[in-house]
């Protein structure tokens, strides 16, 4: 956890994270993980669209499964 700390210190307040996974209890425990340490998540299931929101809008961190469905 300290690596978030730094980040979180380093970084502005309205650190925004992108989590793409195609297992739902995956993204569940990533969010439940992050969600109190002052990030804004959005997660997604769907690789496109994960793509049409990264086409919207800067996110600071993408976390993303590396095999996903229609992807692969």
């Amino acid at each position: 956890m300290d690596l978030l700390k730094t980040i979180r210190e380093t970084l502005s307040k309205d650190v925004k994270i992108i989590i793409v996974d195609d297992e739902k209890n995956i993204l569940s425990s990533l969010n439940r993980e992050m969600r109190n340490q002052g990030f804004s998540i959005e997660t997604f299931s769907d690789s496109d669209a994960a793509l049409k929101r990264l086409d919207q809008t800067e996110f600071a961190l993408i976390i993303s499964d590396n095999v996903m469905p229609k992807r692969s």
